[in-house]
């Protein structure tokens, strides 16, 4: 075998394995470049047609011309909660849900609204979010 060849797979062997070991996250497009950005620096995704309004633990947010159904699609399973068409939050950052108004409570005293054909599924999952 080339010695050359050998060399691609072991590189690609290694990058593998670097990038299973990163913290998870999300490659986001910043107004001076592309940036990396860790999972825990989100509290949440607001979308709004084919833009997703990205809010960050810090108080700052970022616009992106991608649908949230694409980023949704790009997170790990169980790591955020869509109880809304229009709404995603980290389940880092709950602090409860309020059902006499059917929302949820995000840390800050966010209030986002639990759609009403989503309120079993949702309700299911945050008890199996409490449990883990």
């Amino acid at each position: 075998m080339n010695p050359s060849l050998l060399q691609k797979i072991a590189q690609l062997g290694l990058s593998a394995r670097s990038r299973q070991q990163a913290p998870a996250g999300l490659e986001l497009p910043f107004p001076k470049g592309r940036r990396w950005v860790p999972l825990s620096a989100i509290l949440m995704l607001e979308g709004t047609s084919n833009y997703t309004l990205l809010h960050f633990r810090d108080g700052s947010q970022l616009l992106v011309a991608i649908t949230l159904k694409s980023l949704s699609d790009r997170l790990p399973a169980g790591s955020f909660a869509r109880p809304h068409r229009k709404y995603m939050f980290n389940w880092q950052y709950i602090k409860m849900v309020h059902r006499p108004d059917n929302e949820v409570v995000l840390v800050g005293g966010i209030r986002l609204p639990i759609a009403r054909r989503r309120l079993t599924e949702f309700m299911n999952e945050y008890r199996g979010q409490l449990h883990a």
